[in-house]
């Protein structure tokens, strides 16, 4: 079973909206959309940890009080057979402590 699990391939990309409501614009911009470079993606078994704070992202779109939509899309593959998972989140970027 883990030899098969090493097999299989696994690419992510990601799409990252900040919406920055204090300033008076009401819909959300891309601030960074493409794929997740793989020095950033760490794996434990069937986990992976994605560094999204190390992708270029501008320090303005990550402000906390910011609301943001990321939804990141894993692509997993096997030979010619592919599957595609979406994951999405919204929420404001919390005040650091």
């Amino acid at each position: 079973m883990a030899a098969k699990s090493d097999a299989i391939n696994t690419q992510f990309r990601v799409k990252f909206r900040a919406q920055d409501s204090l300033h008076g614009f009401s819909d959300y911009k891309t601030e960074y959309e493409g794929d997740i470079p793989n020095e950033l993606v760490t794996r434990d078994y069937n986990r992976f940890t994605l560094a999204l704070g190390k992708l270029k992202i501008p320090d303005e779109a990550l402000r906390p009080g910011i609301n943001v939509d990321i939804e990141v899309v894993a692509t997993r593959s096997l030979g010619i057979r592919s599957a595609k998972q979406t994951i999405s989140w919204q929420g404001a970027i919390s005040k650091s402590r």
